[in-house]
């Protein structure tokens, strides 16, 4: 009789949000079911209920099209030799949205001396006005945004900077936005963008111009 081991559910990103994904139950998750069991000698298949799965009726055919978000799909793990000898288990998969970073420019900032100079390029920058464009139409319910000095920083969603940041590098900072799926953050996209700091001018004082009108006109 064989044994029907367990499965780690599988969670995927769906890729263009349509809702389905293809999953490959005989690449991924058979030789997890078999273990160290020989697969010449037990058949592995794929059930939408556990009756199917008892009954050995309606198997999926592999690559399986969800049909739903969440699924439970239900193993049978048989004997080649003798079919009433079979074992099962159920793992669930579930197919998330991916996020999508909406089009977006750089930022245009004016030195505003607060920290007592005009000309050094340095600022601080509200990043939480650009939320909003990095969402775009997306639920502001399911997804988040964060922001980030590297790549590899907004990738593993860590050291992310205050939504008030002074721009450490003067003029012209690079910056990374991120923005996740909550319920499964990893589905995400990143982004670069740049806050450039304009010097700002200063007006000098000008004397008065006074002038005699030759012809009085």
């Amino acid at each position: 009789t064989p044994t029907a081991n367990g499965v780690v559910d599988i969670r995927v990103c769906d890729d263009d949000n349509d809702g389905v994904a293809a999953f490959d139950f005989d690449t991924e998750v058979t030789p997890d079911v078999l273990d160290t069991q020989d697969a010449a000698g037990f058949s592995v298949s794929y059930h939408a209920s556990q009756l199917d799965a008892d009954d050995n009726a309606n198997p999926f055919s592999n690559p399986y099209i969800n049909t739903l978000n969440q699924e439970m799909v239900f193993v049978r793990i048989e004997n080649v030799d003798n079919t009433t000898c079979f074992d099962t288990t159920s793992f669930q998969i579930e197919v998330f949205d991916t996020p999508v970073v909406a089009a977006i420019n750089d930022l245009q900032r004016c030195d505003d001396g607060a920290d007592g100079n005009l000309t050094n390029g340095q600022t601080d920058t509200e990043l939480s006005e650009l939320t909003e464009v990095v969402m775009g139409t997306q639920d502001v319910n399911l997804f988040s945004v964060s922001y980030h000095l590297s790549s590899e920083d907004a990738t593993a969603g860590t050291n992310v900077l205050p939504l008030t940041y002074y721009n450490t590098t003067a003029f012209n900072q690079s910056v990374f936005v991120r923005i996740q799926n909550d319920t499964n953050t990893d589905c995400f996209a990143t982004q670069e963008f740049e806050i450039i700091v304009n010097t700002t001018p200063t007006a000098n004082g000008v004397v008065d111009i006074r002038v005699c009108d030759d012809d009085n006109d």
